[in-house]
């Protein structure tokens, strides 16, 4: 025997308009809050420099400013020794305020070993040099580090 179902056809109407209406405030809702495109993330201030040692330009070295709170940014210098800093999201710049500089010169590459040859006894590691430095948020920031040997 089957049973048949009424179904008031006007309440289920009224139902369903009631859920696309809630669906579609929280959509605006959640839009709303995450906003419409633009910036997103702190104010940077723009930071490019020039690294050297005894005066000469230092080429392919990491330099990577770690402020005091915030994320950092980084860049790897030209043949010039010249660098422009970008934040960890791509944009160009730093975080205001005091930074700890972290400059990391490769280490010296060894060629391959050929027939006999011994290794050298000694290989020059990537070599650690760290500065303190303040980024203003308005302006350019040009700054000159010289690496000490």
């Amino acid at each position: 025997m089957k049973r048949r179902i009424a179904v008031n056809t006007e309440m289920a109407g009224k139902r369903t308009g009631r859920r696309v209406v809630v669906y579609l405030t929280a959509w605006v809702a959640v839009a709303a809050l995450l906003g419409c495109g633009g910036t997103s993330g702190p104010e940077l201030g723009k930071v490019k420099g020039t690294v050297t040692q005894k005066g000469k330009p230092l080429a392919d070295v990491d330099v990577m400013f770690l402020p005091e709170r915030g994320a950092p940014s980084s860049a790897k210098t030209d043949a010039a020794g010249n660098f422009e800093l970008k934040f960890n999201d791509g944009r160009p710049g730093a975080v205001p305020g005091k930074h700890q500089v972290l400059i990391t010169i490769p280490g010296t590459e060894l060629p391959p070993p050929t027939g006999d040859e011994q290794m050298p006894e000694v290989v020059k590691p990537p070599v650690e040099f760290r500065k303190q430095v303040e980024v203003s948020a308005s302006g350019e920031n040009d700054l000159k580090i010289e690496v000490e040997e």
